[in-house]
C-alpha cells in the first residue's frame, strides 16, 4: 500500500474516532508553553496508536512519526463535518480499492532440499492463497480460491 493511502485510511480513523478537531472543548488554544493548537491535537492523534502501520512509518527514513502524524491530521481536516458511520463508510470504500488489501504475506521455500530451494511469497486473504516471486507482491503467480483449498501442510 502507498504511503499516501496509509495516510488517508488513517485520516478516516482518525476523523471516525475523534470527529472533527474544533470540537474539543477542553483544549485550550494555547497550553502557555507555546504549543499550538494542531500540535495538541496530533497529540489525540497518537493516542490512537497504531493509525499507520510500522512498514509506512519507515518507509520514508526522512520523515519522522512526527511528520507522519501531521500528515495524518491535514488530510483528516479535509474531513471535517463526516460523522462516526460516514468515516467508516468512506474507509470501506477505499480498502475495496487497494490493491491486496489484507493480504498477509510470508516466506516460503520451495523445493526438497533447503539450501537449493527457491523463495516465494505466500499471500493470505480473503479471496484465498496466492503465490508471488520475491520481486513482485502485486502479480500473484498462481492462486487458488478457498473452495479449491483441501489440504495444507509445511515443514
Amino acid at each position: 500500500m502507498a504511503a499516501e493511502e496509509a495516510i488517508l485510511l488513517a485520516s478516516y480513523i482518525v476523523q471516525a474516532e475523534l470527529g472533527d478537531m474544533d470540537d474539543f472543548d477542553d483544549v485550550p488554544p494555547d497550553l502557555g508553553n507555546g504549543q499550538s493548537w494542531s500540535s495538541q491535537m496530533i497529540e489525540k492523534i497518537k493516542v490512537l496508536q497504531p493509525v499507520l502501520p510500522d512498514y509506512t512509518l519507515e518507509s520514508n527514513k526522512q520523515m519522522t512519526k512526527e511528520n507522519w502524524y501531521e500528515e495524518v491530521f491535514k488530510v483528516q481536516q479535509d474531513h471535517r463535518g463526516l460523522s462516526f458511520e460516514e468515516s467508516k463508510l468512506e474507509y470501506i470504500k477505499l480498502c475495496s480499492k487497494v490493491i491486496n488489501f489484507g493480504v498477509i504475506y510470508f516466506m516460503i521455500k520451495l523445493g526438497r532440499e533447503f539450501e537449493t530451494a527457491v523463495e516465494y511469497w505466500i499471500g493470505i486473504s480473503s479471496y484465498g492463497i496466492n503465490l508471488y516471486s520475491p520481486e513482485d507482491k502485486l502479480n500473484p503467480r498462481k492462486s487458488w480460491g478457498w473452495t479449491q483449498v483441501d489440504d495444507l501442510n509445511y515443514k
